[in-house]
């Protein structure tokens, strides 16, 4: 991975403090660039999310993170689900990270979800 990938990694990870740019969305398609956004996840202000989760933004300490949102391709409602899990956080002013393998403009997702991604930061590393 070049350091060029690891200063726009840890750029987008300070980003997290500054409510403008929510969501963060990164996609990546490097192993090398992938394992170390994961390290950079492994944080005790980082809150997990999983899919379909239930999950009250504005109790949530830290950021959020959801990994691998391709995984809702094809579920109009855990599509749904998504959508209102970014807005939620853009309302509350709640950091969240959302991490692809898939391109915004590859995966088979709704209007309302491609552009809630798009709201705050999108980058393909």
């Amino acid at each position: 991975m070049e350091s060029i990938d690891i200063r726009y990694i840890n750029a987008l990870f300070n980003a997290l403090d500054d409510p403008t740019y929510i969501p963060i969305v990164i996609c990546t398609q490097s192993i090398e660039a992938e394992e170390y956004i994961k390290k950079k996840l492994n944080n005790p202000n980082i809150h997990f999310v999983a899919i379909s989760e239930n999950v009250e933004v504005d109790k949530v300490d830290g950021a959020i993170a959801l990994i691998d949102i391709e995984k809702v391709e094809g579920n109009s409602t855990k599509q749904e689900w998504l959508s209102t899990l970014i807005e939620g956080c853009w309302e509350n002013k709640q950091p969240i990270i959302l991490t692809s393998h898939k391109k915004n403009n590859e995966m088979r997702i709704m209007g309302k979800l491609k552009s809630r991604l798009l709201w705050g930061l999108y980058v393909e590393l």
